[in-house]
């Protein structure tokens, strides 16, 4: 919605990428959302290359039961389809990381967290669903099934995001005591967040930039514009 705001939605391009866990809703709302929006829609499937990948991965290293590296494989397949789309097309890749997971590090390296940019990457997961029902204030421009459905990467059977980290609305507030207000840690439960903060910082020091909306934005301090075509 922002993207299709900020450039037109002529110049938008969203993509599926159904893998072995996706459920047909997710395709379903997606197209659903392109169509309203009125930018071009493309389906895709990583499920071949998943399959390809592990069995290569474990006739090399031996076989083990599924866990977070199947799971990244199927973020990182996507990544890879994403930025084989930015080179062809010569795009800008706009990544859907938000400032709770990129805090806690509930994102992908070089999986989801391929991008040229992170637009939401400054708006924790509770504002983005603010923001969402703001641009569903006069139509539902954003199917409500993407709104009401439980938050999941969708890359194991039955996976929900609050199930791996906490309620969101538990999470946000400490997130934004913690990050944006610099607070000291009080409690066990941002004793919790501050070690997911610390031991994923990795890879917000690798992620794309953000655009900076708060007193205090993940990223490095240079602020120069980003511009593509």
């Amino acid at each position: 919605c922002i993207a299709a705001d900020a450039v037109g939605p002529m110049n938008v391009v969203g993509i599926g990428l159904e893998g072995p866990f996706t459920s047909p809703e997710s395709i379903q709302y997606a197209k659903a959302l392109a169509q309203n929006l009125g930018i071009t829609w493309h389906d895709l499937s990583i499920k071949k290359q998943y399959e390809a990948t592990v069995a290569e991965f474990e006739r090399g290293l031996g076989k083990k039961d599924f866990g977070v590296t199947n799971e990244n494989i199927q973020a990182r397949l996507r990544g890879l389809m994403l930025m084989a789309y930015s080179n062809r097309e010569n795009s800008l890749l706009l990544g859907t990381s938000n400032k709770t997971e990129l805090a806690v590090g509930y994102a992908t390296l070089y999986g989801d967290l391929c991008a040229g940019i992170l637009p939401i990457g400054d708006l924790l997961k509770t504002e983005v669903y603010e923001l969402s029902h703001f641009y569903n204030r006069e139509t539902e421009l954003i199917p409500n099934g993407i709104l009401d459905r439980a938050a999941s990467a969708e890359l194991r059977a039955g996976q929900k995001t609050e199930e791996s980290l906490l309620p969101f609305s538990e999470l946000d507030p400490v997130i934004r005591r913690l990050v944006v207000g610099f607070g000291a840690s009080k409690s066990t439960l941002d004793e919790r967040v501050l070690r997911m903060l610390f031991t994923s910082e990795f890879k917000r020091w690798q992620a794309a930039p953000i655009l900076k909306i708060t007193n205090h934005a993940f990223g490095q301090g240079r602020r120069l514009p980003i511009a593509h075509r």
